[in-house]
């Protein structure tokens, strides 16, 4: 009953926060009409205090310091660059992966790229899945970018968005505890039998199977190369690396991709289909992951 009741709380969190027209607050606290102004790691206020000395070598707290440096100058495109640098190349937690994409969103949102913003916001949502600033940055760039918001709010949005809404480690302890309610309500039946045990064993399996949803998704999540299309317009996938070949179906705006291959300034992606189509190098972010 108490994991059921958890579910149910975040439910209602969850589809609380996904009021239209919502507002940044800024560093000083004051209502923007723009993202989150800071970065994690560059002042008292952030919420976090930057890479850990357990996290990586000294050079990537450099690394690091340097983008902070940069964002801090008005160089976006700079900062934006290091931290992808230190997402592709350093071993980070989860939790410090996630720092950096939403500091790398920040930039490219700064910068004007509310496409790739929305990119890395939503990267980041992997390690902090219930960040109250995180997420609404996320709709306004998503907003910003004429999308449609990542929570529309009805049952099907709060539904998945409770699904999403716990880290691997937290899923593993959800269904962990569900599998343990499933084994005391059996226990019970066995023992004490009649209609209340079987009434308390299906209740414990109905538990146990929403409590394996989180883990289920996170089991299932496609952990290939992936590409974010960045393409206002979308774009054309095409049959082979040239302007002019056979365009095979198109990809909208903000969807993710799976990538196959590169030649020169063309991109190979997978389509739906099976099939292999080809986008211009310029219409795709390539997101970076864990080396």
């Amino acid at each position: 009953m108490i994991l059921v009741s958890g579910f149910i709380a975040l439910a209602l969190a969850c589809g609380a926060g996904s009021m239209d027209g919502l507002m940044v607050v800024s560093l000083d606290g004051s209502a923007a009409g723009s993202v989150d102004g800071g970065v994690d790691g560059s002042d008292g206020e952030d919420r976090d205090d930057g890479l850990r000395a357990g996290s990586g070598a000294a050079e990537v707290r450099v690394l690091d310091a340097d983008a902070i440096a940069a964002y801090r100058a008005g160089d976006h495109a700079l900062a934006r660059a290091r931290w992808d640098e230190l997402l592709r190349t350093a071993d980070l937690p989860r939790a410090e992966r996630s720092r950096l994409y939403y500091n790398a969103g920040n930039a490219a949102a700064r910068g004007g790229g509310w496409l790739e913003a929305v990119a890395y916001y939503t990267e980041a949502l992997d390690g902090t899945p219930r960040d109250g600033d995180l997420w609404v940055n996320l709709e306004y760039a998503r907003r910003e970018a004429g999308l449609d918001p990542a929570d529309r709010g009805d049952l099907v949005a709060t539904l998945s968005r409770l699904v999403s809404a716990w880290t691997v480690a937290e899923a593993r302890w959800i269904a962990l505890g569900g599998l343990l309610l499933l084994a005391a309500g059996l226990a019970h039946e066995a023992l004490r039998g009649g209609r209340g045990g079987r009434t308390l064993a299906w209740f414990a399996l109905g538990s146990a199977l929403l409590s394996c949803a989180p883990i289920a998704r996170h089991a299932l999540a496609d952990d290939s190369a992936r590409v974010f299309i960045i393409a206002e317009r979308g774009v054309a996938l095409r049959s082979e690396p040239r302007a002019d070949s056979q365009v095979l179906e198109r990809a909208e705006a903000g969807t993710y991709q799976r990538e196959l291959d590169r030649l020169g300034d063309w991109v190979a992606l997978g389509t739906p289909g099976g099939a292999k189509a080809w986008a211009p190098v310029t219409s795709v972010l390539s997101l970076p992951s864990a080396p």
